[in-house]
């Protein structure tokens, strides 16, 4: 399993995001570490289609992936997760658990 953590430089609640994906892979025994990269340009963003930082791949794909994907990217923006009814401004960790579980 790859994953990257992306980023921008605006938005500073990737650490926390970090250390949250840290605790669970942690937690689930799994020796991965988690890569960060920053989305410095239109052309960053459009190539990991970059919905916002921090935003979370694995293996290439966005844990939470909208249907509908923008026409246009950007490296600028905070992203905002919906879990159970509830807004986070970055993946909780009962969500990031699931996602890592499917995905073993």
């Amino acid at each position: 399993m790859n994953i990257i953590l992306l980023r921008n430089k605006a938005c500073h609640i990737w650490q926390t995001q970090l250390e949250v994906l840290q605790e669970v892979l942690k937690e689930k025994n799994i020796s991965i570490i988690p890569k960060v990269f920053i989305i410095e340009s239109p052309i960053d963003a459009a190539q990991y289609k970059f919905l916002g930082s921090p935003t979370i791949l694995i293996d290439g794909k966005d844990i939470d992936e909208p249907k509908i994907l923008p026409e246009k990217y950007t490296e600028h923006g905070c992203r905002l997760y919906v879990y159970q009814g509830k807004v986070y401004e970055y993946a909780p960790k009962e969500m990031l658990k699931e996602v890592i579980l499917k995905n073993l």
